[in-house]
């Protein structure tokens, strides 16, 4: 008895327990429906956001890209391949620009259907916001209706055959297509008597085109090649194959029909060749001809590819070598610049060097001019004037910055001013030595230069000239002031050094340097370097 009352209690306990179980998920059915629009919203969202990345994942997968859309339906697809193979042989399909209807010829395993199905395939893949598996620069337009007749649908239990369930497709889409769809016939009018398949096939080829629907259409007959040749907006294209090693390359050549290659393949499996020679005898009178003319032209073709395609890599190699021309002329200009720069620099330390000792044998001079006699002080002068052009000499190394060349004297006179550009200073011409050389006075220094290196002076100054008592007489172009502004704070210190020099060449006492106010840049500037000056 207590057995039972206990098996009872467990009974009750576990009906109590599926009572609290229905009671708690009741209540968080509840809490879940409360929230149901904001939920349903997150599932959607997240469902979209899975859908685009796997979108993206297989872009990545299989190198696809987004072809240009265009407002017509046309294919113009570049090196595009089959999206389910795994090494697909690319192939250019063109379609609904020069011509509606493609028909692709070949032997068996040639390629044909796998052409076929990526036209499709990839047109559905794009109208679907997928990218496809193509080159860039392809184009692709939107169909409103895709046909199909591909593969074998005979059905026993329907009373079909291959070629009563191609009829019923053929009435499908002959019913339905226009110049806004796109059909894909496999082995067109295939099933059924050679002759009249091929009769049918061309009647509704005939009729697809009239429509201007753009079709793309497999075969073995030669007389859909020949209708090919004979009818405007009709293109025939051949799938490659290597005739010695008698395997197909797979790839499209648009404008050349294929062969079947039939009796090749059947002596290369190793049918008797006394039946493929008396097979050759049963083929019709043109066609053996016909055969032996497009064995030629393939030939001739093959040869023209292979010299083409010797010629693209030579093209390629020499796009190659002027690219590696061009880096070259970059890394060397680049080298220029930076050796051009370096001189400056180094030429430039080497002109304010100059400078410093020119300051130092002045300030010598001036010195030894005070203390000695004057014939003393003449052979002072003439060392100072050789200490100076020695001076000059390194200093005509400087670069400088690119002028305008002033125009040549031509017929250099007595008390005429010119401008040096060897020492970037103006001069008076004391005497006309001879036809090559003159005697100039720069500041206080006489010496005789070229006739060529002569120029104009363009403007000439307005300055007066000065003395100052005691003191050697002043150059004639030496002014007691000089107007910086405007000028930039490296461009003016270079001229006030320039200066400074010439004023205590010409023996000047005091001079005015005239800075201006600005932004106060060129004031410190000049303040800075004047307190480093030995002579102020």
């Amino acid at each position: 008895m207590a057995v039972v009352n206990m098996n009872n209690e467990l009974r009750r306990l576990k009906a109590r327990e599926e009572q609290e179980i229905e009671r708690i998920l009741g209540r968080l059915s509840a809490l879940v429906d409360a929230h149901g629009p904001a939920l349903a919203a997150g599932v959607a969202c997240a469902g979209r956001i899975d859908f685009i990345l796997a979108k993206a994942r297989l872009s990545e997968e299989m190198d696809g890209t987004s072809p240009a859309m265009s407002t017509e339906p046309l294919l113009d697809l570049k090196r595009s391949r089959h999206p389910l193979l795994t090494a697909p042989v690319p192939v250019d399909l063109h379609l609904g620009q020069d011509y509606h209807i493609l028909i692709i010829t070949g032997p068996n395993t040639g390629g044909k259907t796998v052409a076929l199905k990526t036209a499709g395939l990839l047109t559905l893949m794009h109208q679907a916001g997928l990218h496809v598996p193509a080159a860039p620069g392809s184009r692709m337009g939107v169909f409103r209706r895709v046909f199909t007749d591909i593969g074998d649908e005979q059905s026993i239990e329907e009373s079909l055959s291959s070629f009563s369930a191609h009829l019923e497709n053929i009435r499908a889409i002959m019913a339905g297509a226009d110049e806004h769809s796109l059909v894909l016939l496999d082995e067109v009018g295939g099933g059924t008597d050679p002759v009249e398949g091929a009769a049918l096939a061309q009647a509704i080829l005939e009729e697809l085109g009239r429509r201007k629907v753009k079709t793309v259409a497999t075969t073995h007959y030669s007389a859909l090649r020949d209708f090919a040749m004979e009818r405007s907006g009709v293109v025939v294209a051949g799938m490659g194959f290597d005739r010695l090693t008698f395997s197909p390359t797979y790839r499209l050549v648009i404008g050349r029909p294929g062969r079947s290659y039939a009796l090749e393949m059947a002596r290369r499996t190793g049918l008797d060749p006394a039946l493929v020679e008396r097979a050759r005898e049963f083929l019709p009178a043109g066609q053996k001809e016909a055969a032996e003319l497009m064995e030629k032209l393939e030939e001739e073709l093959e040869k023209a590819r292979a010299a083409r395609g010797e010629a693209e890599e030579k093209l390629a190699a020499a796009a190659r070598d002027a690219a590696a021309y061009e880096r070259l002329l970059a890394e060397v200009k680049g080298r220029k610049k930076e050796i051009l720069d370096k001189a400056r620099e180094e030429a430039q330390a080497m002109v304010r060097e100059a400078r410093r000792e020119t300051r130092a044998i002045l300030t010598e001079l001036r010195n030894s001019m005070k203390a000695q006699a004057a014939r003393e002080r003449e052979e002072a002068l003439a060392r100072a004037r050789r200490a100076l052009a020695g001076i000059e000499g390194m200093a005509d190394l400087r670069v400088r910055e690119d002028r305008p060349r002033l125009e040549t004297v031509q017929d250099p006179q007595p008390g005429q001013e010119v401008f040096l550009p060897r020492w970037g200073q103006r001069a008076q011409i004391l005497e006309v030595v001879d036809d090559t050389s003159v005697l100039v006075q720069v500041g206080s220094i006489r010496v005789n230069v070229r006739r060529d290196e002569l120029e104009t002076v363009s403007p000439p100054r307005e300055e007066k000239a000065v003395r100052v008592e005691g003191g050697t007489p002043a150059a004639p172009d030496v002014v007691l002031h000089l107007d910086m502004r405007g000028m930039r704070a490296a461009d003016a210190l270079a001229e006030m050094e320039k200066y400074l020099d010439d004023a205590l060449l010409a023996g000047l006492p005091k001079v005015y340097l005239i800075h201006g106010k600005g932004t106060g840049a060129l004031r410190a500037a000049v303040q800075e370097e004047l307190r480093r000056h030995p002579a102020v």
